[in-house]
């Protein structure tokens, strides 16, 4: 974001602003005063932000340039993979030493509270870490490899990372980050492709689910809807994405080998949100999710409140 640091920005953007008005008015040969009086009462509506330097040096920038360092990231990185860990029951070696990567978990946190400040839900460490512990587990509880069950790990530990540079098509500058952090570990290449692969794929406005261990990550990432994503200060009355995110009490993602399903188990307060709204603005990734399991042999299938729904 750019913007006027002359003095008289304010006074001209308040010029080009009434000459828009006069000259809309000069062709429909009308005075301004017989604009709408809403109209000129949105321009000269006093600003709430008084004092500039203020809102500035309390901007969670200003604060990490104050002495957050990145060992400060590594810190809480660490300290929410062992909660991962005992609530995945996954232990996966490759994310320690990606947590350990200074510069990985400044981008993780960056990408977090850039996402808090579009009014994004949480996108930070516990995302990350239970996705890649998600994606590890759907493999290794369908019989694969233990080297895809790591780079599935990794995929989904790093496939969100790109909201550092952007929102938009983050899944791309994600798989580039990744691609750097991969590199440093002396990760080889082949396996970094397929983890590049997955995080580039893991979006459903362009996404596809290409083999194994983008599948994975594509199912872990959106079985990820929880009430603890919603951000302390979020309005879930004016906001459908946190309201049915505040809405789900437990989800779980169920793999079953022997019947070939993975299910997500959703329980619902569905006086906070109901599951109409659910489908309203998760659809396209449910149909991204049953496409992912048929990728991986098996079916997709959704239950909420122990009714199933697909």
């Amino acid at each position: 974001m750019t913007s006027e640091a002359t003095p008289d920005a304010d006074q001209l953007a308040a010029t080009q602003s009434s000459a828009t008005i006069d000259e809309a008015a000069a062709d429909r040969n009308e005075s301004p005063e017989a604009i709408p009086p809403e109209v000129v009462a949105e321009d000269d509506a006093p600003s709430a932000l008084t004092d500039p330097a203020t809102v500035i040096n309390e901007s969670a920038e200003s604060a990490i340039l104050r002495g957050v360092d990145a060992a400060d990231a590594v810190r809480e990185a660490e300290a929410v993979a062992l909660d991962a860990t005992r609530r995945t029951g996954a232990e996966v070696d490759i994310l320690t030493e990606l947590q350990r990567d200074a510069i990985t978990s400044a981008f993780i946190k960056l990408s977090d509270q850039f996402l808090g400040a579009q009014g994004f839900t949480e996108h930070g460490f516990r995302h990350a870490n239970l996705v890649g512990r998600i994606a590890y587990n759907v493999l290794h509880h369908l019989g694969a490899e233990q080297d895809l069950c790591d780079l599935a790990a990794i995929g989904g530990y790093l496939h969100d990372v790109g909201n550092v540079v952007s929102r938009m098509n983050h899944g791309l500058s994600s798989a580039w980050i990744a691609y750097d952090a991969l590199r440093r570990l002396e990760v080889d290449p082949y396996r970094i492709g397929l983890v590049l692969s997955a995080v580039g794929n893991h979006e459903e406005q362009y996404g596809s689910s290409i083999g194994p261990v983008g599948a994975a990550v594509i199912l872990a990432d959106k079985a990820d809807v929880h009430r603890s994503r919603v951000r302390k200060d979020a309005d879930t009355s004016i906001d459908i994405h946190d309201r049915v995110n505040d809405a789900v009490t437990h989800s779980f993602l169920r793999v079953d080998a022997q019947a070939a399903t993975i299910t997500l188990e959703l329980e619902l307060d569905t006086e906070r949100s109901t599951v109409i709204e659910y489908f309203e603005i998760f659809l396209d990734r449910m149909i991204m999710c049953r496409r992912a399991a048929r990728t991986l042999g098996c079916e997709f299938r959704i239950t909420a409140n122990g009714i199933p729904l697909g």
